[in-house]
C-alpha cells in the first residue's frame, strides 16, 4: 500500500481499507499562461468514486482561479502556481463534504443528484438524508448534471430546423397534443439519479460483504477456514454480524493486535456500535464458549489489554463476561473465579478495578439484570476472598 493515503480516518492506521494515491501536481508555463496540473486526477477521483471535474472545479473555487478537466486528455488544470502541500489540504476538504458521510465518517456514502439538491445514503451506517453544504461546488454538480439533459434537448432542436417548413409545422401540432404522460416521463429523465457509489440495499450489501469476504481470503490459504466462519455464522442467523466480519478479518491472514483493533474501530464506526457492544464483538470473536474458556481468555489476553487500558473499558469487559457465563453459556458459570483470576494475572484487569465491580450494586451491571449479576457475583466470591486478604495481607507486612 505504498505511496496511498487514507480517505479520511487516521492518517497513520496502516489497516485503515479506504485508500487513494497521493496528489501528484506539476506546474507548467511561465509569466501570464502559467498553470499547475493535477496529474493523477483520473486515479485520485477513481479512488474517491467521483466524476474527475467535480474536485477540478473545487480547487478552483478554493483558490479563486479557472480551473477545467479535460475528459479527452484526462487533464486537470488550475490556473496559475500551487504549492501540492496546499492543495493536497483542500483535497482533503473536498473528501470531508463530499465523500465521507456526516455519520460514521467513511466513504460509503451514495449521492443521487436532484434538481434541487443531493441526497445521500451510507452503505455503511444507514445514514440519509440531504448533503448538507452550501459550497458552490454544489451550485456547479447540480448545473452540470442539468445540462446532460438540456444537450440532448438541444440537439433535437437543431435537426428540427433543417427540415422542411410543413414538417416542422405538422411535428409542432402533434407536439401540442402530447400525452401528459409522456411530459411527465421526459421530467422524470431530466431528474435521472446519477450514482455515484454502491446500491443500499439489503441484498446488495449482504453480496458486497460476501465478496469482500472471499476476496480477503483468496490465494493466501486461508480460504477454507473462512468458508467454515461463514457456514457456522449463516446456520446461526449471523453471516453479516459485526463479529463474523471481524472473525472473518482475523481468520483470512496473519493479523496482529493493531490490526485487529483497527479493524475493530472500523467495525464500531460502520456499524454504530457503542463501546458495550464493541468489547461484546471482540469477546465472542476471540473467545470460544467451551469447558477450556479459562484457557481462552489466557491465549487472548494481550488483545484483551489492549481494550481495557481505561477503568471504564475494564468494567465493561467484566459486564461481558456477566453475560457470557450467566446468560449465553450458563453452564461456565462456575469457572467465573479462574476467569477472573486468569484476566489478574495476565494483567488484564488490576485489583482495583475486579473489586470494584464486585462491590458495586449488581443492578448497576451494564448487560445482564440483577439476578444474573447475583449469582455471577458469588461464584466469584472465592477469588474476591483471595484478593482481599492478599491485600490486608500486605498493609500489615
Amino acid at each position: 500500500m505504498s505511496g496511498l493515503l487514507n480517505i479520511g480516518g487516521d492518517a497513520n492506521d496502516a489497516s485503515y481499507r479506504y485508500k487513494m494515491p497521493k496528489l501528484v501536481t506539476k506546474v507548467e508555463g511561465r509569466g501570464n499562461g502559467i498553470k499547475t496540473v493535477i496529474v493523477n486526477m483520473v486515479d485520485i477521483a477513481k479512488a474517491l468514486h467521483c466524476e474527475p471535474g467535480y474536485p477540478t472545479k473545487f480547487f478552483g473555487i478554493e483558490l479563486g482561479a479557472q480551473s477545467k478537466f479535460n475528459p479527452s486528455t484526462e487533464r486537470a488544470i488550475v490556473n496559475g502556481c500551487f504549492e501540492q502541500r496546499d492543495m493536497a489540504k483542500m483535497l482533503n476538504k473536498f473528501i470531508d463534504i463530499f465523500i465521507l458521510c456526516p455519520t460514521c465518517h467513511l466513504p460509503e456514502i451514495k449521492m443521487k443528484v436532484k434538481r434541487t439538491n443531493i441526497k445521500i445514503d451510507c452503505a455503511a451506517c444507514g445514514h440519509n438524508g440531504v448533503l448538507q453544504t452550501k459550497h458552490k461546488l454544489l451550485t456547479f454538480i447540480l448545473k452540470d448534471h442539468a445540462e446532460v439533459g438540456k444537450g440532448k434537448k438541444d440537439k433535437k432542436d437543431k435537426d428540427k430546423k433543417k427540415k422542411k417548413k410543413g414538417e416542422e409545422e405538422e411535428k409542432e401540432g402533434e407536439a401540442v397534443v402530447v400525452d401528459k404522460k409522456e411530459k411527465k416521463k421526459k421530467e422524470k429523465k431530466e431528474e435521472e439519479e446519477v450514482e455515484w457509489f454502491t446500491d443500499t440495499s439489503k441484498t446488495a450489501q449482504k453480496e458486497r460483504k460476501e465478496t469482500e469476504f472471499v476476496e480477503m481470503s483468496e490465494g493466501n490459504g486461508y480460504l477454507e477456514k473462512v468458508d467454515a466462519i461463514i457456514a457456522n455464522a449463516g446456520g446461526e442467523g449471523k453471516d453479516l454480524s459485526a463479529c463474523t466480519q471481524l472473525k472473518i478479518y482475523m481468520a483470512s491472514g496473519e493479523r496482529d493486535i493493531q490490526g485487529i483493533i483497527s479493524e475493530l474501530k472500523r467495525l464500531q464506526m460502520a456499524r454504530g456500535l457503542d463501546e458495550p457492544q464493541k468489547i461484546k464483538v471482540l469477546l465472542e470473536a476471540v473467545i470460544d464458549t467451551n469447558e477450556n474458556i479459562v484457557d481462552e481468555y489466557k491465549k487472548n489476553a494481550k488483545i484483551l489489554s489492549a481494550i481495557t487500558a481505561e477503568r471504564t473499558a475494564a468494567t465493561i469487559l467484566l459486564s461481558c463476561i456477566e453475560e457470557q457465563v450467566g446468560v449465553v453459556c450458563p453452564k461456565l458459570l462456575a469457572r467465573t473465579p479462574l476467569i477472573v483470576q486468569c484476566l489478574y494475572e495476565e494483567e488484564v484487569l488490576d485489583e482495583e478495578t475486579i473489586i470494584s465491580w464486585y462491590e458495586a450494586p449488581p443492578e448497576s451491571s451494564w448487560l445482564v439484570n440483577k439476578d444474573v449479576a447475583v449469582a455471577v457475583r458469588a461464584k466469584a466470591t472465592p477469588f474476591i476472598t483471595w484478593l482481599q486478604e492478599a491485600e490486608s495481607e500486605d498493609e500489615s507486612d
